[in-house]
């Protein structure tokens, strides 16, 4: 069972993505450190992120993204709580708020589409504020087109 932020108060990012790839290489490529790099935040301007993780629960991960000019890095991290290979995982996230971070959940479930190809349904939340979550909701978006360019989709179809 995923956890989840159903009934707690605040904003949250919900997200459906649909892709033409199979629910198995969209969760490789969501978890592999090496592909990971080569789409989160992989927008004009910056350099390719540094990924960490420790794909297990308990296990730790971290995603430094760096301004290609000069400009400071950000670091997201936090810690595994649930791993279904190819389907589910749920993590904490700290990291990349205005003014200090704090945790957040965020619920990742793998599925398969409508006849063919696949369906990320992402969760995160919950935040102290709707700009917040509106930053977030952003950065995602920017994500997931690079995930949709990397897996040789058009990310205009998000």
């Amino acid at each position: 069972m995923m956890i989840d932020t159903e009934g707690m108060d605040g904003p949250v990012v919900d997200l459906v993505t649909r892709f033409r790839a199979p629910r198995e290489k969209l969760f490789r490529t969501w978890t592999d450190p090496k592909l990971i790099s080569k789409w989160f935040m992989a927008v004009p301007g910056y350099l390719p992120a540094l990924v960490e993780t420790a794909l297990q629960p308990l296990g730790a991960w971290k995603i430094t993204v760096r301004p290609g000019d000069d400009g400071e890095p950000s670091v997201m991290e936090g810690n595994f709580f649930q791993v279904v290979p190819g389907r589910e995982l749920a993590y904490s996230w700290r990291g990349n708020i205005p003014g200090g971070g704090y945790y957040t959940l965020v619920n990742a479930r793998f599925e398969d589409g409508d006849g063919n190809g696949s369906r990320l349904r992402l969760t995160h939340g919950v935040f102290r504020s709707g700009t917040d979550r509106n930053a977030h909701a952003e950065g995602w978006t920017l994500c997931l087109q690079g995930l949709a360019r990397l897996l040789g989709e058009e990310p205009d179809a998000l």
